[in-house]
């Protein structure tokens, strides 16, 4: 076949691959690519924190040329490697041609290469091959092509791994260790850029050469593989990937970059492709138009406000939604407020306290200020707030989003102020209660008890006055009906007592807990000891809290603890009041209170809810076969 015959077919493949290319621009899926973060000029963080170098814009002009989305995600390069062979990235555009990495990736055509070098102190041996670093300790970079290149030959000497370029240089400079392996341009950047004296680069190593490619999972994204071939064919031919190699390499370096023959044989097509080229490039300079209004669109107009601040905390940023919220305009803000100056002086002072944290640890979340409007008003906000370091990894700028919570803290106001109503309602139905015990209590014991006296005293006269005329049989019903209002009377005094005992409003709490403990000694065969010492008497709704509690938990002592003894303490303390109540009775779980299966009785919440309402603290413990302990603290 004539070459230019080759040629007539292959304009027409590629006049076919445009076509297709252009059917399918509307159903391009999003790609994941995984770049490094401190690789340059290669791959690394813009000072805006995105990625940028010589890789991205290559695979950036690739994705173009096949209307491909690209989304990117950046770390170090021992995670891009992972995440690559993970499925969490689906390419990485900078991958080293190594034996043996090829069972893990599938390569695209080689698209740049380079030489390695050893890094050496000036006042050491030059190291120009692997042979002559065996014995000795070389530095590389985690999962880098010079680290697999090492262990791919067997190296006979101690290896030791860091996360990035300037790390690895600055160790060796240090005076640890002999040598730094990597890539002999990249190296130079870095010492140039980072100012690391210290070191120098040896001569180039013959026994290997760092050919890159695009590499995706092996076994996966066949299809992308192809597109991103056809994509380096295509920038080859239309001068594209000249742009961007002299935009990043120097064209004057000993390791000048050279692109292969792959890529030479598809520059023979350059003028027969020049129409499609550039018919191509004015649809991609349109999308690109359309979706960074898009973008810009969603950061101006979203529903929370977004602003940066740089390392002196002025704001350099900050989107319309934020400064409609504030009234400000923009020239009154950006390059000269910082952002404490926005707030009241107590949110000013806390975000002064948090803006070291933030330097320090990268991020700060769920940060409440108080903004002051231009209009005088104040704006309850939630700030989180994250880094955007530059190249170095210092920091550059902030990326903060702050949220309106001006409904939520109505809406806490109004749950605060219903808690508080409800408090008080709680409060006046158990005032109400204890009156209501109270009137019930005076009326049996001031009418009723007086009433039954007085049966007890007609019935003994009326036996009196039937005298010797009663037979056996009357006599009986006689003393039945006595034994009945004796009782009766009993139960009264009982009761009143259980209401409200009269010791309590006239005597104060301890002795109303004396004369309780003592009938509770008499019907139920329970002892009680008694440990009372307070120096005065305390509030009206305090001491009726505090006997409720008592007499609820002497009454679930009866009924469920099996206990021989009870040991009530009473004490006035350093300003606080402490009720303990506690029994030898076989106990309870304590734990389990509140859990599913498990849920407390009345007694319980009823003694925890009069103590809250008290002002004070409700603590129970107990364990099985360890008794109960019941402790107020007011």
């Amino acid at each position: 076949m004539s070459h230019s015959g080759l040629s007539l077919k292959l304009f027409a493949a590629l006049a076919l691959l445009t076509l297709v290319m252009h059917t399918a621009a509307g159903q391009a899926r999003t790609i994941v690519v995984g770049s490094e973060i401190d690789f340059p000029p290669y791959a690394y963080l813009d000072n805006q924190g995105n990625a940028a170098g010589y890789s991205i814009d290559l695979i950036r002009a690739a994705a173009a040329e096949m209307d491909l989305k690209l989304q990117f995600r950046t770390g170090s390069w021992d995670w891009a490697w992972r995440a690559l062979n993970q499925g969490e990235v689906d390419v990485l555009p900078l991958v080293a041609r190594l034996p043996g990495r090829d069972k893990d990736v599938d390569y695209s055509v080689i698209h740049t290469s380079t030489d390695d070098a050893f890094f050496t102190r000036p006042n050491t041996p030059e190291i120009d091959s692997v042979a002559s670093a065996e014995g000795k300790e070389i530095v590389v970079m985690q999962s880098d092509a010079a680290h697999h290149a090492l262990i791919a030959r067997d190296f006979k000497g101690r290896i030791i791994t860091v996360g990035t370029i300037s790390d690895g240089l600055r160790l060796v400079a240090s005076g640890r260790h002999d040598a730094f392996l990597c890539s002999k341009l990249i190296g130079v950047m870095v010492m140039q850029q980072q100012s690391i004296g210290g070191i120098r680069p040896g001569a180039a190593i013959a026994e290997y050469r760092r050919d890159f490619s695009f590499a995706v999972k092996k076994g996966t994204h066949r299809e992308l593989l192809d597109q991103l071939n056809q994509a380096l064919l295509l920038l080859q031919a239309n001068t594209k990937y000249h742009a961007i190699h002299d935009r990043w390499l120097s064209l004057a370096d000993p390791w000048y970059v050279t692109y292969r023959n792959p890529m030479l044989f598809a520059a023979g097509l350059a003028a027969l492709l020049a129409f499609g080229a550039a018919a191509w490039s004015l649809t991609l300079k349109r999308q690109v138009a359309a979706r960074t209004a898009e973008v810009e669109d969603l950061y101006q107009n979203a529903p929370c406000g977004y602003h940066s601040v740089d390392a002196d905390g002025i704001i350099r940023r900050i989107n319309d939604t934020e400064l409609r919220w504030l009234g400000y305009r923009r020239s009154d803000v950006v390059g000269k407020m910082r952002i404490a100056d926005l707030m009241t002086a107590a949110s000013g002072e806390v975000i002064k306290r948090e803006f070291p944290r933030l330097r320090e640890s990268g991020a700060v979340r769920d940060i409440e200020a108080d903004y002051v409007r231009a209009d005088g008003t104040v704006m309850p906000v939630l700030m989180s707030a994250s880094v955007i370091p530059d190249s170095r990894g210092e920091f550059a700028r902030s990326r903060t989003v702050v949220l309106d919570m001006s409904e939520r803290k109505k809406l806490e106001a109004a749950q605060r102020e219903s808690s508080r109503h409800v408090e008080a309602l709680s409060r006046r139905i158990v005032a109400v209660q204890e009156q209501e015990r109270r009137q019930l209590a005076f009326t049996l014991h001031d009418e009723t008890s007086p009433n039954l006296a007085a049966i007890a005293l007609v019935h003994k006269r009326l036996r009196e006055l039937a005298g010797a005329h009663l037979d056996k049989e009357m006599l009986d019903q006689l003393s039945d009906a006595e034994a009945l209002i004796r009782d009766t009377s009993i139960g009264i005094r009982q009761m009143s007592a259980d209401l409200r005992p009269v010791m309590l409003d006239y005597g104060g709490l301890e002795p109303a807990l004396e004369e309780y403990a003592q009938q509770y000694e008499r019907r139920t065969n329970i002892r009680v000891e008694l440990n009372l010492g307070l120096k005065k008497r305390l509030a009206e709704e305090v001491e009726s809290a505090l006997f409720r509690i008592t007499q609820e938990a002497l009454t679930n002592c009866a009924k469920h603890a099996k206990a021989n003894t009870v040991r009530i303490e009473l004490t006035d303390a350093n300003g606080k009041t402490t009720l303990s109540i506690a029994d030898d009775g076989i106990g309870l779980d304590a734990g389990q209170l509140g859990q599913d299966g498990h849920t407390p009785g009345h007694g319980l919440l009823s003694m925890r809810e009069r103590a809250e309402f008290a002002g004070g603290e409700f603590v129970i413990a107990s364990g099985p076969q360890k008794g109960t302990r019941i402790e107020v603290r007011l």
